[in-house]
């Protein structure tokens, strides 16, 4: 009997690792045909950039919103991760606000129809999403960013600043993105530290 039990486990435990390999290759050809077809890509297109059929992807994310939300947080986590949230340490805030704003800039302009597709929700995914995907990431990103400037001697005002810097880096990369990207990356981070710099560099003053 154990020795049965332990061979269903065993056959369980490896049919388990082989859906979640064959789901996250599926995120990867989404991800693929996002690239080649745009944000309004079909499931038919989808499919056939992965070399399968629709019911395979429905049975394993039941329907296109719920593959909106595996390709939502793989990217979060992508973005997340790729983010300059662990400086050097001595980095100035306006450089670190600096860095944060080229890096989001950047990986969004790198992939601008990935974004798209991830901003736009579905609407089957409308009622059933735990949230909105550009909340969860830049919630995440300015909880970390409150932690770093509570290192630089802010107190009560560290959350605070932090959403404001990363709501002002958010819709200023949407904006961007909505209006075709004719305004250069430089010229957007030139003008997010005039807003930001004077502010940090007086708060860093006051506490040294």
């Amino acid at each position: 009997m154990k020795s049965t039990a332990a061979h269903k486990d065993g056959r369980s435990t490896r049919w388990e690792k082989h859906r979640k390999a064959k789901k996250e290759q599926l995120l990867t050809d989404t991800v693929r045909a996002i690239r080649k077809y745009g944000a309004g890509v079909r499931m038919e297109e989808i499919a056939e950039v992965a070399g399968t059929s629709k019911a395979v992807y429905y049975r394993h994310f039941t329907d296109r919103a719920g593959l909106w939300s595996g390709v939502v947080a793989r990217t979060v986590n992508y973005i997340y991760r790729n983010l300059p949230l662990e400086p050097s340490p001595g980095t100035p805030l306006p450089q670190l606000v600096t860095d944060l704003a080229d890096t989001y800039l950047t990986l969004v302009d790198r992939d601008p129809e990935i974004y798209a597709f991830v901003t736009t929700t579905p609407d089957a995914a409308i009622a059933t999403a735990d949230s909105d995907p550009v909340v969860t990431l830049t919630a995440q990103i300015a909880e970390r960013l409150a932690q770093l400037l509570e290192q630089h001697g802010f107190d009560d005002s560290a959350d605070i600043t932090a959403q404001a810097i990363v709501g002002a880096i958010w819709a200023t990369t949407d904006r961007w993105i909505v209006t075709g990207r004719r305004k250069p990356k430089e010229d957007i981070i030139s003008t997010l530290n005039e807003i930001f710099t004077p502010y940090l560099s007086q708060h860093s003053q006051r506490k040294t």
